[in-house]
């Protein structure tokens, strides 16, 4: 068994999916997840009867961290009133049906008028279970930078910025973001994987494995 585990590992790091199917990968179910935290007195956050629908019951989140040969980060200037007039980077919702690499490539058309070749995955971000955030890497293939007189309700402009601190930000939680595309990027405070995309598969089910591999410090 450790060495089909093992495989399915050395599967996934390479970006090419599991073999195996959600039934004989998931087998602790959310029912009994739950019944494990009630058991300890705690409420569980999630309803054993969840189901995730995209935009109504969880919400998928793509943003891109493109920097370019003189170590700058491509920025958009955000229309929405809410935040109108503050920088972040080309983020947005996916669509129902819609693929994350296609997501990514539309949002950042979409905000910087630019098109982008998505290269690797780089984080992944959950919050409350129902929120998760995918940011991807890449390459500029082709457009033109957004100007202030192209403004649209998808944003104001955008621009290459070396101090991303001298703007008025809609948030700092970019700049981790930032810095581990530069990490990548430049393959430091690794190890890194190499370019690794998301993998269309269908399954019922939300899985995950925890993995650690426990070293020698002599060795």
């Amino acid at each position: 068994m450790p060495d089909v585990i093992e495989e399915e590992i050395r599967h996934v790091l390479a970006g090419q999916g599991s073999s195996r199917t959600a039934d004989q990968l998931c087998d602790y179910t959310l029912e009994q997840q739950n019944e494990a935290i009630e058991a300890n007195g705690i409420k569980p956050a999630v309803s054993s009867s969840y189901v995730p629908v995209c935009q109504k019951t969880v919400t998928y989140i793509v943003a891109a961290v493109l920097i370019n040969g003189d170590d700058e980060v491509l920025m958009i200037q955000e229309a929405k009133p809410s935040c109108k007039g503050k920088w972040y980077l080309p983020a947005g919702r996916v669509e129902p049906h819609e693929n994350l690499i296609d997501a990514t490539r539309r949002e950042v058309l979409e905000e910087t008028g630019l098109l982008m070749e998505p290269k690797s995955l780089i984080m992944v971000e959950c919050a409350s279970g129902s929120w998760f955030r995918f940011v991807m890497t890449g390459i500029v293939i082709g457009g033109s930078l957004k100007t202030p007189d192209q403004a649209n309700q998808e944003s104001l402009q955008a621009a290459w910025v070396r101090e991303v601190t001298s703007l008025p930000l809609r948030s700092s939680d970019i700049f981790t973001l930032i810095q581990k595309g530069r990490d990548y990027m430049s393959k430091v405070n690794g190890p890194w994987h190499s370019s690794v995309l998301p993998v269309e598969k269908q399954h019922d089910k939300l899985y995950l494995r925890l993995i650690i591999c426990i070293k020698k410090k002599a060795t």
